[in-house]
Parts: structure tokens; sequence; C-alpha cells
């Protein structure tokens, strides 16, 4: 990654690049979209009844989403069919936070929450163009941007919530909102030059001062996408000369011989060790707030392949890095999937060269947002839809369910 300050060595590989056109992704053979996904919305659509605790909220709930992260959350590249285009961020198809079209088009979060609230707001949109200036009409609430490491992350979040503040379309105080949080792979690709700066204690100071700032949003489910292990860079493009040189490039200890691979896999277990020990410490914790690690990279340590068992570069933008909207096609489904199992209970290696996993549906059981007190207990609340209000008449409010004071009565979706 680290895209801005590798350009001179971008632009001198361009002009191969060009002739190359490499696709991100074959549209004869792959279909980036879920043009099937049926799920009952009145499970997973918004709640009759506004949830007042973040342990019950279904995915229909969410009014706003929002991303902290680098380059990957950014999508650079992502529809890029050359070097020069892997400098532009495709937001739009983002796994974190994308919203181009819809789920038909391609899978990313803002187009999973949009399918349970067609109301939703803030994800991502279209691209936008390296050097240009940014576009917050592209962006929206994705604060995310390249070249970000932990130590970006508080200032991120500084900014994530000056912008749902400021604007007009959501209600701050009392929409529900999501914010997914990626980060480590420019820390990672750090490390072996400044290992006491990319420490995992630093690291664990910095993601903690993160959520102490989130933690100041009212109604808010905080996640963190667990840090994969880089090591798998390592097979990636082996043997094709522009991956190589975006490579040592892009992240410098992937090609550092004394870097060994137990070293990547060393630094990248207790990263991982101390984003669960901040999960389970549950610091910040509120009934309307909550901080959940979901864990679909934890234990892949293998490339997405192709079934002859060859690298599928397809997964990658042209720079052998970062994701293609196919990466982030399946990168979204297993997060989905980990956002609806329970905690302690989450898929930890997830097969990134199933491109056609399928998207889950929430369990009708607990239709909601895993947390961890969710996972421990679940109790159901009145049936979602999205036509509405049921003529059922409710109680004054607060009110309680199996001893769960609930919220005020939904006159509608939003």
């Amino acid at each position: 990654m680290m895209l801005r300050s590798c350009l001179v060595l971008l632009v001198a590989a361009v002009s191969s690049a060009r002739s190359q056109n490499v696709l991100t992704y074959d549209p004869s053979t792959y279909t980036p979209g879920a043009p099937d996904y049926n799920c009952d919305r009145s499970i997973g659509g918004p709640s009759l009844i506004i949830p007042n605790n973040v342990n019950q909220v279904r995915p229909g709930d969410i009014r706003v989403v929002g991303a902290l992260g680098d380059s990957l959350s950014c999508a650079n590249g992502a529809l890029g069919t050359n070097l020069a285009e892997v400098l532009n961020e495709y937001e739009g198809v983002s796994f974190a936070v994308g919203g181009d079209q819809d789920l038909s088009y391609t899978v990313a979060m803002g187009n999973v929450f949009k399918y349970y609230n067609p109301h939703v707001y803030g994800y991502s949109k279209n691209f936008e163009v390296f050097l240009e200036q940014r576009d917050p009409k592209v962006e929206q609430f994705n604060a995310a941007y390249p070249g970000a490491t932990v130590w970006d992350m508080p200032g991120q979040a500084q900014d994530l919530i000056w912008r749902m503040k400021n604007s007009s379309v959501i209600d701050y105080e009392n929409d529900w909102k999501y914010v997914d949080i990626f980060y480590g792979g420019n820390d990672q690709c750090a490390y072996c030059r400044e290992p006491d700066r990319y420490s995992p204690a630093n690291m664990t100071i910095k993601l903690n001062e993160t959520l102490q700032i989130l933690s100041q949003m009212p109604r808010t489910f905080v996640q963190l996408l667990g840090m994969f292990d880089l090591n798998v860079l390592r097979s990636v493009g082996k043997g094709v000369a522009k991956c190589q040189v975006m490579h040592i490039t892009e992240c410098g200890c992937s090609n550092n011989p004394n870097f060994t691979s137990n070293d990547f896999l060393n630094i990248t277990l207790a990263y991982q060790q101390n984003q669960m020990m901040i999960q389970n410490a549950m610091t910040y914790e509120r009934d309307d707030w909550t901080f959940v690690v979901q864990t679909p990279f934890q234990d892949v340590r293998v490339a997405p392949m192709w079934p002859n068992g060859t690298v599928d570069l397809t997964w990658f933008a042209p720079d052998c890095f970062h994701f293609s909207i196919k990466g982030h096609n399946t990168v979204t489904r297993w997060l989905w999937q980990s956002m609806m199992q329970p905690v302690g209970g989450k898929v930890t290696n997830a097969n990134l060269s199933d491109n056609a996993y399928p998207l889950v549906c929430p369990d009708p059981s607990c239709p909601y947002l895993r947390t961890i007190k969710n996972s421990q207990q679940c109790w159901l609340t009145p049936q979602a839809t999205l036509n509405g209000p049921s003529s059922i008449t409710y109680p004054q409010f607060p009110y309680e369910i199996d001893g769960v004071v609930g919220g005020e009565h939904r006159s509608g979706p939003y």
C-alpha cells in the first residue's frame, strides 16, 4: 500500500502496464453480484420497535454506515485495468461500506444493509481519481484513506464523527450506526523497518484511542475486521515481474529476506491477540454501543487459488496486492457471515477461493448483528417489517420484553 509515497515508482511502470491492460476479472466467467440473494426481510428488516439496546439491532435497524481504514477500505484499483488505475479509489465497490447500485451488481456492505433498509445512508459510491480533490459525495461516511496505519485511526474517527454531526440527512443522536474498521496491511509492511512504532503495544494504544473517540457516538455498532497474515502476499504473483516490482514498492517487508515468514506470522498473531483482548475487555460497552472483532481472516494462510492450484490473480487489482472487485465481493460474503455468527463461534478460516460463497440470512432465533451479550443470551423483539407498523397496539414506552427495555414505536421505514 503506501500509495502516495510510491507514486514515482508507479509512474515508471505505467507505460508497461497500459500495454498489458490486465483486467481484474473476466465478466464472461465471473459475476460480481448476488442477484439471487433472497432472505426474509420480516426477520432482518427494520424492527417494529426501534431498539434502545445494541444487542437487539437487526440489519434493517441500521440507518447510517461508515468506515475507517486504508487503501483496501478505499477499494484502490478494484476496477482498475492497469497499474496507474490502482491509484484510483473505487469506493462504491469497497467491501467495508460500498453501495454502488445494489447486490445484483456488487456484494459490498453498503448494499447488504440497503437490502434490509433501502433508506440507509453513508455508503460510498462511484470512485475518486488520484490527485483530484477528494469528493465527499463519493466518500460520504467512508473516512478511510490510502496509506493509513493504526496511527491514523484516531484522526479518522474524529473526521467520521464530524461528518455525521454535520450531515443534514441523518439524525445523529437517534439513528443506529454501523462503523467498520480495517487496518494492518501498512503496519505489517512497515514493521521490519520500524518495529517499535508498529509494535503490538502501540497498536493496542492507538486502537483503544480510536474506540474511546468512537464511543462518543450514540447508538453505534463498531466492528473491526481482524488482521490478516500478509505472508500470504509472498505467493501472489510469484515469478510475475510487475507483481514483484509492486510488492517491493508497496510492501517492502514482503521482499525483505531478513524478515521471515515466521516473523510475519508472529506479528500477525500478536496483533490479532491484542485486538481480541480489547474486545473481551468491553471497556467502552454500553447499552447503545458495542465493539466486536470479526475473524474471517484469522487463520487464513493461503492465497485465493484456482482449482488447478495456481494463485487466482483476478482476485487482486493489477498491482497483485489490493483487492479487485472480485476480492471485495468475496471478503464481504465472509465478513457478513462473521457478523451473523455469535462471538466465540465465528468463522476464522475463510475460503477466499470460493468467490460464490452464499450470503447468509439472519438467524430467525437471533436475527441481530451479533454482540458479546446477545451471543450469550438472545431476546427476540417484535418482528421486523419494511411496510410500516402493523395494526398491533403497543404499550407505552419505555416498556420491557423479557426483561429488556424497548424503545419508541417505529412509524414506518426511514
